[in-house]
């Protein structure tokens, strides 16, 4: 293999680390191109990572793990249906002759060992590693807003959101806002504590399953997002060899990885039976009629987990078999169309994401999007709804923008298609025609997306309004009442004024020796500073004072 000719790269992944701990160290102050934001990676490189693969060449397993269920490998030849190889030391990559284009797929956490010596072999970006692991990040990174790139100058890095739904299963649902805030407020804080063991790596093995985002949509119903970061490179320009490397999240059964919220600790008699993930399937034309490509042939790992189930995820046999419906000649020489599955796999998810925002909506708008049909007297109920509309909005936005990225992949992706080798017209159509089709599709699930945002501005436009009115009408209710009581007061305030007034000690009424001018002379003074207080304007007054104080 081309790649690994240069001895002293192939066998030196310390050189690789110790390059990214020195670029960690550059500061704005010495470079426009510092290091900030590479501190973390450099950290995570230089603690894991073990000396003696250099002597060994063997890529380093912690625990145990089966070194298969982490990086898997395909070599592309044209006419053959490529099979996939579980990576266990270099001299696999370095006994294989790959003259074309070539898979590698790493699931789930990954060992520094495995990043250092992959990554000096193929001599990969750092930026991918950091891009995938940015849940490492314990630096002033996010805070500078630095953790960022602009696609112009990581056009050979793309990640994907990869979102899963699952269900708790609960047997009698009852939609419970409380209950859910609860349930949302205990998932926060779980999901917070989770990332602290993630930055931290404690208890995480190589191809353990890693969750960045655990959402929680009603009582039964939930999802996890998980990251899919492809990098892309030629090996050789000159023969337009080139290598993929697909970093997933998903890797071991979510049950045998961490836990987290999704297995509901506080419970785990139920998580443990009834939790489950929904499956989520691509698919094809006339796939009933092909039986012998139904199945894979490589069955997962069936590692005793007690008395428990699986939390299976359909992205979890992403790997096994990848690119059995597309042509063997076109994916080895295209690297767009050899990612045709996977993209097509994440689409297929992102639909049934929004298959269930949309019915959730629906739900929840109800008739909001009919003003005539809104309850203004149900004010506390309008609020949650306003509440819960404006957290799906913040939801679809941060897949929408996901989405927008993968369309201006695909509309500059001109760099890796001069990497293709494909002589023949009509496979060049096919590719073309492959990632249209791609493009296509995921405009589509932008539109869906766009109109279900629309959706919710809308809905929370007509809900304000509600409010507003609803507020305006208890004003005008309060007014109403207020009328009342000022009416029923004009009664009894000269009834009250006349009792007073003959009940008091007067000489005149026979009751005492104090005359009744006494009263008069008391009562008007009094009466006129009060209605001094009161209408007169005190801010001109002020400004008089100051007046003559400055004289």
């Amino acid at each position: 293999m081309d790649v690994g000719t240069n001895e002293s790269i192939f066998a030196n992944p310390a050189s690789y680390v110790n390059a990214v701990r020195k670029y960690s160290k550059v500061s704005f102050e010495e470079s426009l191109y510092s290091g900030h934001g590479y501190e973390s990676l450099a950290e995570f490189l230089h603690r894991g990572y073990d000396s003696e693969t250099e002597v060994s060449r063997h890529i380093k397993v912690e625990r145990g793990q089966v070194p298969s269920q982490f990086a898997w490998w395909y070599v592309l030849t044209p006419g053959q249906q490529s099979v996939p190889r579980p990576i266990s030391s270099l001299d696999i990559l370095a006994a294989t002759e790959a003259p074309y284009g070539q898979l590698l797929f790493f699931r789930g956490y990954p060992s520094a060992t495995w990043l250092a010596t992959i990554g000096s072999y193929y001599m990969i970006d750092p930026e991918f590693y950091r891009r995938h692991l940015d849940f490492l990040d314990t630096t002033t990174a996010t805070r500078n807003f630095i953790e960022s790139s602009l696609p112009s100058s990581s056009s050979s890095i793309l990640k994907l959101r990869l979102t899963t739904l699952g269900s708790h299963a609960v047997e009698t649902p009852i939609r419970s806002q409380p209950r859910i805030d609860h349930l949302r407020r205990t998932a926060e804080k779980s999901m917070k504590s989770y990332r602290n063991k993630l930055k931290r790596g404690n208890g995480w093995r190589t191809g353990d399953s890693v969750v960045r985002r655990y959402t929680i949509h009603n009582e039964d119903q939930f999802s996890i997002d998980q990251a899919i970061t492809i990098y892309f490179s030629p090996v050789e320009r000159s023969t337009k060899k080139w290598f993929i490397i697909i970093f997933m999240d998903c890797g071991e059964d979510l049950r045998a990885s961490p836990a987290g919220p999704w297995l509901d600790e506080a419970e785990p008699w139920k998580a443990n039976f009834h939790s489950h993930f929904f499956p989520n399937s691509l698919h094809r034309s006339n796939i009933v009629l092909q039986p012998q490509l139904w199945k894979d042939n490589h069955p997962l790992d069936k590692k005793k987990l007690g008395n428990t189930q699986r939390m299976t995820q359909s992205a979890s046999r992403l790997h096994l078999r990848y690119g059995r419906f597309l042509d063997s000649d076109i994916m080895s020489r295209n690297p767009i169309y050899a990612l045709h599955e996977l993209f097509a796999f994440v689409a297929s998810a992102e639909l049934q994401f929004l298959d269930l925002m949309a019915e959730n909506l629906e739900k929840e708008l109800g008739g909001q999007l009919n003003e005539d049909e809104i309850d203004l007297d149900n004010y506390e109920v309008n609020l949650i709804s306003q509440s819960n509309i404006l957290r799906a909005r913040r939801l679809l936005e941060e897949h929408i923008q996901d989405l927008n990225e993968v369309l201006c992949f695909f509309r500059h992706k001109g760099d890796m298609i001069t990497w293709s080798q494909s002589s023949q017209q009509e496979k060049s159509d096919m590719a073309d025609a492959a990632v249209n089709d791609l493009e296509q599709d995921y405009q589509y699930l932008m539109n869906r997306a766009e109109t279900l945002r629309l959706h919710c501005e809308r809905a929370m436009t007509i809900a304000m309004n509600s409010a507003s009115i609803a507020e305006a009408r208890r004003g005008i209710q309060q007014g109403k009442s207020l009328f009342k009581f000022t009416v029923l007061a004009s009664l009894y305030v000269p009834l009250s004024f006349t009792t007073s007034f003959f009940g008091m000690n007067i000489m005149q009424f026979g009751n005492g020796d104090v005359n009744i001018w006494i009263f008069f002379v008391v009562t008007l003074p009094i009466f006129g500073i009060s209605a001094l207080f009161l209408f007169y304007d005190w801010q001109k007054l002020h400004k008089l004072y100051r007046r003559w104080v400055a004289i």
